[in-house]
């Protein structure tokens, strides 16, 4: 595997009069239900053959948004998560045990909500709940099915309690449902034949019609590093079977995604450390996963119709939302500087989701914190940015989404107000005004990766 470092990054301005808000802080909220802080996420995006765009994501309190009542409050395994989390719960030690209180009320976590657009994304619907189980539902997708029929798959999760595995001190698995009216209506749900499964990967649908989703697995207990399992259906979305299962040996393989390539061999890409492994088998057999050389989170592979393969991806290294590209289907990559991609949105979370337009650009939708903290809610957003891929492989161009201040014929006066009153619009550099010349410098937490800035003035 090899990586090239070649072009440079994008004008980093460019984002902020390209990007367009879907959803935020007083714009275009999910309807308000009991544990709902303003959080939102995980979200992801398919246009239809009518040519209607959808957009699922889930909404709850916080990054996980699980249920803070019921057994797995008193359950010991997840003791070490409560503790890691104050903000959630308080630990109360009395006669040598120890309880958990929750300081959120949230009895049913979170939901997954709907939203489309009939406009090529100018105009936005009021989302609409899609899946509102016992337990906390997220990182909804929908995939439209070559009969017609859209695939609906969705994690539904809560801490665990009694005999239940517990990965993290979580409850998981991987749910399932399908519509036959264009979304309209949709059948009871069903789960995917495996206790442990997750991923935010929506489901793809290959050259011979079986359905496939990959999901991150702790079925071997006896292994110590989780891997992806590759789950079939022959049936469309009716049933499905465990196909394969793809390890690595020395560390986790989380947050897959998965293509089939314009050469019929299916590529695996995977947090975190970029492995990429491929099939020439639909999906059977696998060969050793080797790094791309980008410590990444959330990978998503899609292939323009100038042949390049891109992986969008958060950047472990500087966070942000950025993006790799390859010319000959995943044997080497491009970037614009070692380690890392070319930067889409570097003032964001690394969480996404991208599709092909027709014109062949990409429309990627992004959220904009982790809400790993309460406050996030305050600031959380869905953007959406449409990305041009050179031919050459060697770089992206930002070009404005429906809607947003370049589409409506406002960049410029756009970024003029942001340079006079709004020093967050900048990731860093230097900015003149009347009143001295400030410098903008970004820091990041190396552990929890995220970007914080700090603006100085310079003296005289």
């Amino acid at each position: 595997m090899k990586f090239n470092v070649v072009g440079k990054d994008p004008d980093p301005d460019r984002k902020y009069v390209c990007r367009r808000m879907l959803v935020g802080p007083w714009r275009n909220q999910p309807e308000e239900f009991e544990g709902y802080n303003g959080f939102f996420g995980w979200a992801s995006i398919v246009i239809l053959k009518s040519g209607r765009w959808i957009v699922t994501f889930n909404s709850g309190h916080w990054h996980v948004s699980a249920p803070t009542v019921g057994p797995g409050l008193t359950d010991e395994r997840n003791h070490a998560y409560m503790r890691k989390h104050p903000h959630l719960y308080r630990a109360i030690d009395e006669g040598g045990t120890t309880s958990f209180i929750p300081l959120f009320h949230a009895p049913r976590g979170g939901r997954v909500h709907l939203m489309y657009s009939d406009d090529a994304g100018l105009t936005w619907s009021r989302p609409t709940t899609l899946v509102d189980t016992e337990n906390t539902n997220l990182h909804p997708t929908i995939l439209e099915m070559s009969n017609g029929t859209l695939l609906c798959t969705f994690v539904d999760e809560r801490l665990a309690a009694g005999d239940e595995p517990a990965p993290n001190g979580f409850y998981f698995r991987l749910g399932y449902m399908l519509s036959d009216d264009h979304g309209q209506t949709w059948s009871d749900h069903k789960f995917l034949p495996d206790t442990t499964a997750t991923g935010n990967e929506p489901p793809i649908q290959i050259a011979d019609g079986t359905v496939l989703r990959c999901a991150h697995e702790r079925l071997d207990s006896s292994k110590k590093y989780d891997g992806v399992a590759i789950f079939a259906s022959r049936d469309n979305g009716q049933t499905f079977e465990i196909r394969s299962i793809i390890s690595a040996e020395d560390h986790h393989m989380h947050e897959p995604t998965l293509i089939e390539m314009n050469d019929g061999r299916l590529a695996l890409l995977t947090r975190p450390d970029g492995d990429i492994c491929f099939s020439e088998d639909e999906g059977r057999t696998w060969t050793k996963p080797v790094s791309t050389g980008i410590s990444m989170d959330d990978p998503h592979l899609i292939q323009l119709p100038n042949g390049v393969l891109a992986a969008f991806h958060g950047s472990r290294t500087r966070s942000g939302l950025r993006v790799i590209l390859s010319k000959d289907n995943g044997r080497t990559w491009n970037g614009s500087a070692e380690g890392l991609g070319y930067a889409v949105d570097s003032s964001v979370y690394r969480y996404s989701s991208p599709v092909v337009l027709d014109d062949g650009t990409v429309y990627v939708l992004y959220q904009h914190t982790g809400g790993h903290d309460m406050h996030h809610a305050r600031t959380q957003a869905l953007w959406g940015v449409r990305v041009r891929v050179f031919d050459s492989a060697d770089g992206i161009e930002i070009l404005p989404a429906p809607g947003s201040p370049e589409d409506l014929g406002h960049g410029e006066a756009f970024m003029a107000m942001a340079a006079d009153h709004d020093f967050g619009l900048r990731d860093s550099g230097t900015v003149v005004l009347d009143t001295g010349t400030f410098v903008i410098e970004p820091t990041i937490n190396p552990e929890t990766l995220h970007i914080s800035r700090r603006v100085v003035k310079q003296q005289e």
